[in-house]
């Protein structure tokens, strides 16, 4: 058997399952990822995705204080979808999330986006705070070492393949531009969740 491409590797990584609302997103900020090719989005202003599946993470979520206009509308897995309204920003939007996450110690507020499509909203999808990474060869271990706060993790069966963490889903697109101006690296972007296992 062939060895596996390392990219395509990162893509089952990549798309993996996560629950989805059945309704066409709301007001939104349009943006383009390098997911790693080039991806036109929605990123939508009235949802976020809550992660549970940190071992450390209470498994009951918890409303921020104040914040009436948060509902769960589905809780499946590890994975609690919440809508939001009053949220005119992006900045906005992170603020919610961090304030969920604060009364939620071990959870991580995921964002929700949308890829854009001619014919109107297309699969809804779940942007991350971590990021992909591939280096070129052994020699390019320094950038590893450059971001070891980033909690560096090697991927099995991927040579040279790293994922890294980054504050909330937006700092990972962040990174993510800063590492690819950096010698050594093959390819790198902000991991996305699916709603359906590649098959």
């Amino acid at each position: 058997m062939g060895r596996r491409n390392p990219i395509v590797a990162f893509a089952l990584l990549a798309l993996s399952t996560a629950p989805a609302l059945a309704r066409q997103p709301g007001p939104s900020v349009p943006m383009t990822l390098l997911a790693p090719q080039p991806m036109s989005v929605a990123l939508s202003l009235t949802e976020l995705e809550i992660d549970f599946s940190d071992r450390a993470a209470a498994r009951q979520m918890v409303i921020p204080a104040g914040r009436d206009d948060a509902r769960v509308q589905s809780e499946q897995d590890g994975t609690a979808v919440l809508s939001i309204s009053g949220v005119a920003a992006l900045d906005d939007l992170r603020d919610t999330a961090r304030a969920l996450e604060a009364v939620n110690p071990g959870a991580r507020a995921n964002f929700v986006i949308y890829e854009t499509r001619r014919n109107g909203a297309g699969e809804r999808m779940v942007l991350t705070s971590r990021v992909a990474l591939i280096v070129t060869d052994p020699a390019s271990r320094g950038v590893i070492e450059a971001y070891a706060s980033r909690n560096p993790q090697p991927v099995a069966g991927v040579p040279g393949g790293y994922t890294l963490d980054a504050a909330d889903p937006l700092e990972a697109i962040r990174l993510a531009d800063e590492l690819r101006s950096r010698p050594g690296v093959r390819t790198v972007y902000p991991l996305i969740k699916r709603r359906s296992a590649l098959r």
